[in-house]
C-alpha cells in the first residue's frame, strides 16, 4: 500500500450475501455481555475475571463445553505469548445462525515486548498475576474458577506449549521488516512456552 508493508485480514463479524451485499453479524464482548462499563474492563478495577467468563459461557454459548475449551486454549496461548492486555472486552460472543458462540480472538499481541507496560495479566490465571508466579497450585485454582479438571488443564498447557515451540520456524519465515525485534519476540515467546510448560508440573 504505496510501499507500506501492512497485513490484510478478514473480518469475522460480516458476511457477503448471495447479492454481493456486506453484512454485520452481532458482537458482543464479554464486558457488554456482564453489564460492566468500558472503564473497568480490566480484572482489577472490577472487570470481569475468568471465573466470570466461563460462566457467561455456560449460560448463554450455544455449544457450551466447545466455547469453554476455547476460552481455556485463550488463556494458555495469552501467557505463553505475553499477552497482558487480554481484559474484558478483549473476548466476544457472536450471535450469528449458529447461535451464541464465542468469536475468534483479536487484538493479540505479546506486551511483554514492550518494557513500559507492565507484565500483570489483565485477569489473573488462579490469582497469579505473572508468568513468573504461576505454579501447579495456580493452575488448579484457576481449573477450579473455570469448573475444568486439572487433568485436562494440565494437558493442555502441555500440548498448547509444544505447539508453540514447533511453531518458531513458520512464524519466523512470514515476518518482513524489522527481522532483528521479531527474532526477539519469537526468542521471548520459545523461552515462556518453555516456563509455562515448567509451570504446571
Amino acid at each position: 500500500m504505496e510501499g507500506r508493508p501492512f497485513l490484510l485480514l478478514e473480518r469475522y463479524d460480516r458476511v457477503r450475501d448471495d447479492l454481493g451485499i456486506m453484512h454485520r453479524i452481532h458482537q458482543e464482548d464479554f464486558c457488554q455481555a456482564l453489564g460492566v462499563p468500558p472503564e473497568t474492563k480490566y480484572a482489577s478495577e472490577g472487570g470481569p475475571t475468568f471465573k466470570d467468563c466461563f460462566e457467561l459461557l455456560r449460560r448463554v454459548a450455544a455449544r457450551p463445553a466447545m466455547d469453554i475449551a476455547k476460552l481455556l486454549d485463550a488463556a494458555i496461548f495469552n501467557l505463553i505469548v505475553g499477552n497482558a492486555d487480554a481484559h474484558g472486552k478483549n473476548y466476544s460472543i457472536l450471535y450469528d445462525d449458529q447461535g451464541p458462540r464465542m468469536a475468534p480472538l483479536y487484538d493479540l499481541l505479546s506486551t511483554v515486548a514492550y518494557p513500559d507496560l507492565s507484565p500483570k495479566m489483565a485477569m489473573r490465571i488462579g490469582k497469579r498475576a505473572t508468568l513468573a508466579e504461576m505454579d501447579a497450585d495456580g493452575w488448579k485454582a484457576f481449573a477450579k474458577d473455570a469448573g475444568i479438571g486439572f487433568a485436562l488443564v494440565r494437558r493442555r498447557v502441555s500440548e498448547l506449549c509444544g505447539d508453540v515451540m514447533k511453531q518458531r520456524g513458520v512464524a519466523s519465515a512470514i515476518v518482513r521488516g524489522d527481522l532483528a525485534a521479531a527474532a526477539e519476540v519469537s526468542e521471548s515467546v520459545q523461552n515462556r512456552a518453555i516456563l509455562v510448560s515448567l509451570s504446571v508440573e
